[in-house]
């Protein structure tokens, strides 16, 4: 039976899923990019779905027939299949639509697979026959469907009021929208819209011939540049303490303070001292680091990266008990603690991947133990997220988030950072599991995997040689998105401003607001003391 394709809004209004496992998270993902108003109603919640942002309203109970007030759709998604089938009966005599996840008879409707941009929407249905050819389909017009497409379904929208006033038959109306969609389609690859609401703002030739026939007077847009104030109030992108993450690097050792000769301002710290770069942090507001250790031993298999009294675990103690409210993030990876300077183990000069899991689920679950708030495997094995995020949760750290190192490039950027670590490879380098620069949309398939094993965050690094990255993630993921302004970046911005070729301040600020404008959330940067300071000042 095929099934009549029908668009209806659910923006703003009630859907009810009744199920709260992996299933249920996918269908509250899909509703949720509608902006339906969500109740999610399991005696048992998803920890993913209890960290969704957005209208989702979560009661840990079993359903009631009262949970289906008001609603306009229902989804019933327990892994009980008799009490799916009862929720549908009740749904469908209040003729609600009702979808019964993997019961079709049970079902007045289905979940199409589906492309999206903006307020363009592509469907594919089988009847539920076969899910993977609707995939199939929805792959296969991706490069077809695409977000060019969406921006110019935006413009056609918000002209639409005035060719509607002033040309008075349908007839010229449909040659008109016909004349400017030829032009825009013909020209898309220079058609870019920002924003969604308020005033749009577009580039293009077929807007160019638009923007003629306004009032010129309209076309001044020198005038909100005029002052300092002015300037600041019609500024789109900020960079705030508050989204500042610090980079430090703690070693094994005592009274130890080693400056990093390739990174000027950056130096390793002992335990027992780290808190004066630390009370630099506190005084500052910067809200959280991102914590590196630096061993005394290392071995073929990097124990001291989930050893429970390694340098990292040490140092998180001691940071939560000195600093509780500074959120600490644990970079997991096995680099600086093997002998080989490799992230994974080593067999026959073959770096590991499925083999290396278990080390680095091991060494999260111990960052987590020792009070580590977020966990960031940066190693680039393939599933260690979903590794991770089941390991954590056995180990009951269901709600400490993860921030993967999702696009992360095999970059010579990294240059710096493997002094400041002492983790450069011991032999090869890293182009077998690190990204190649050259791909961008595999990046996104990186991405959409981590997202799907359950990464929190996605961090992109580098940042600056790597922003149209950043968007594109902005573009098609609802994630929050961390741009690492790498230690290459910042050793480059340094030297020159030590030679006095540039202004430091200007090209630092102007760098992490491009990461902003990118679509960056966060950045961590080894500026950000530097930055913070600017910002208390009232210097930038």
């Amino acid at each position: 039976m095929a099934y009549f394709p029908m668009f209806i809004d659910i923006e703003k209004k009630k859907c009810l899923v009744a199920g709260g496992g992996t299933v249920a998270l996918r269908k509250v993902r899909v509703l949720l990019d509608f902006g339906a108003q969500i109740t999610v109603v399991a005696p048992q919640i998803d920890p993913q779905i209890l960290q969704l942002t957005g209208n989702v309203c979560v009661k840990e109970r079993t359903f009631e027939p009262e949970d289906l007030k008001e609603c306009v759709l229902v989804v019933a998604a327990t892994d009980d299949v008799r009490e799916n089938h009862r929720i549908a009966r009740m749904a469908q005599k209040k003729h609600i639509p009702v979808n019964a996840v993997d019961q079709q008879e049970d079902c007045s409707f289905i979940f199409p697979s589906y492309l999206k941009h903006r307020d363009l929407v592509g469907a594919f249905s089988s009847a539920g026959n076969s899910p993977v050819l609707t995939q199939y389909l929805k792959e296969s017009l991706k490069e077809i469907l695409t977000e060019e497409l969406g921006q110019i379904n935006d413009y056609m929208g918000s002209i639409r009021p005035v060719v509607k006033t002033r040309i008075e038959t349908e007839k010229l109306r449909r040659q008109v929208y016909q004349t400017i969609l030829a032009r825009l389609l013909a020209e898309k690859k220079n058609f870019t819209v920002t924003g969604r609401t308020g005033t749009d703002s577009y580039t293009g030739k077929a807007y160019e011939r638009v923007k003629e026939k306004r009032n010129k007077g309209m076309d001044r847009t020198r005038r909100l540049r005029q002052t300092a104030v002015m300037r600041s109030m019609v500024r789109e992108n900020h960079v705030r303490t508050e989204e500042l993450i610090y980079p430090l690097f703690v070693m094994e050792g005592e009274n130890i303070v080693q400056p990093v000769e390739s990174m000027p301002g950056i130096c390793q710290y002992s335990v027992d001292r780290m808190n004066e770069e630390l009370d630099r942090v506190k005084a500052l507001q910067i809200p959280a680091i991102l914590i590196f250790g630096i061993p005394e031993h290392k071995d073929e298999v990097g124990s001291g990266a989930y050893d429970e009294h390694g340098i990292v675990q040490t140092a998180i103690r001691r940071i939560k008990k000195d600093y509780p409210d500074l959120l600490v993030i644990a970079d997991v990876c096995l680099c600086e603690y093997t002998s080989h300077g490799h992230c994974g183990l080593i067999r026959d000069g073959i770096i590991l991947n499925d083999e290396t899991l278990p080390l680095l689920a091991q060494t999260a679950v111990s960052y987590a133990r020792a009070g580590a708030d977020i966990i960031a495997p940066s190693d680039m094995m393939d599933k260690r997220v979903g590794a991770i995020r089941q390991a954590l949760d056995a180990a009951g750290f269901t709600y400490t988030p993860i921030m993967a190192y999702s696009a992360k490039f095999a970059s010579g950027y990294y240059g710096p950072f493997r002094d400041a670590a002492h983790s450069a490879p011991g032999f090869g380098d890293r182009k077998t599991y690190q990204m190649d620069p050259a791909n961008g949309r595999e990046a996104m398939r990186e991405v959409e995997e981590d997202i799907a094993e359950g990464a929190d965050l996605i961090i992109a690094k580098p940042a600056m040689a790597y922003m149209d990255i950043i968007t594109e993630i902005r573009r098609n993921y609802n994630i929050p998105i961390v741009a690492y302004n790498v230690s290459g970046e910042y050793s480059m911005v340094k030297a020159a401003a030590a030679n006095g070729w540039i202004d430091e301040k200007k090209i630092v600020m102007e760098n992490l607001i491009g990461m902003k404008r990118a679509g960056a959330d966060m950045i961590i940067t080894y500026h950000a003391l530097d930055v913070a300071e600017w910002i208390q000042k009232g210097e930038v």
